[in-house]
């Protein structure tokens, strides 16, 4: 935590110097918030808002790149006051995975008065799902059955996978804002994705090599043959078009 708390710190610290009188609110987001938090391996995300984002602003956060990318910290969104809110039917499942774990580090809270509309999530979703569909396939051709390259495709899918999960839950009531095992359950329960394939997918996101070869493989299929089924289902998903 201390070590969290560090890098957060100075994050901000670096904003306020770099956009000064023009910072509205900066968000810390994902797992940063969570016990998902892996030391050393996991990403910090930011939401920065701007009264006006500017190419001085962009200019002056440049050369900070470098060295929060050494710390782990993702290039950050930046954003001003009326992005987030005319982007809500385009983008609902980044949003929703904004809104699931957060915290305000500065200025008033951006996200909390977005609620994505269950149509817009929907749209997403099956535009989604079969894009992830395609992608494991294609990962599956070029892999050549090596367990190695099976497990850097669901590594470089995963915070992808995890959205459109999230998306998937929201629109059936299930615990769309958890993290870690209670995601994965909710995933069962709402979704029937094996509990157990996406602990173990999510156990190794780290990994230089699959703890085990054939099991990896047998958990590439489950996976793909469950975004086959939910491609075909959220087709079908039928919901009002006021917001949840």
């Amino acid at each position: 935590m201390k070590k969290i708390d560090e890098v957060v710190n100075d994050f901000v610290a670096d904003v306020r110097g770099a956009t000064g009188g023009a910072l509205r609110s900066v968000v810390l987001y994902g797992s940063a918030v969570t016990d998902d938090f892996v030391a050393e391996r996991s990403d910090f995300n930011f939401v920065i808002v701007l009264t006006e984002v500017s190419h001085a602003s962009l200019d002056r956060m440049s050369p900070l790149a470098k060295r929060w990318h050494k710390r782990r910290v993702s290039t950050p969104i930046v954003v001003d006051p009326q992005f987030l809110p005319a982007a809500l039917d385009s983008y609902p499942i980044e949003i929703l995975s904004m809104k699931a774990k957060y915290r305000v580090l500065e200025g008033p809270d951006p996200l909390a008065e977005l609620q994505p509309a269950t149509r817009d999530v929907r749209l997403q979703c099956e535009r989604e799902v079969r894009a992830k569909l395609l992608h494991l396939r294609r990962g599956y051709i070029d892999a050549e059955g090596r367990a190695g390259d099976l497990l850097r495709v669901l590594q470089r899918g995963h915070a992808s996978l995890v959205a459109l999960l999230r998306g998937m839950l929201y629109l059936q009531g299930g615990r769309w804002n958890e993290f870690g095992e209670a995601f994965d359950r909710s995933c069962t329960e709402k979704l029937n994705v094996s509990f157990e394939m996406l602990a173990r997918v999510r156990a190794q996101r780290f990994a230089r090599k699959p703890s085990s070869a054939e099991q990896l493989k047998a958990d590439y299929a489950d996976l793909l043959a469950a975004m086959e089924r939910l491609a075909l289902e959220t087709d079908r998903w039928v919901f009002p078009d006021s917001a949840r």
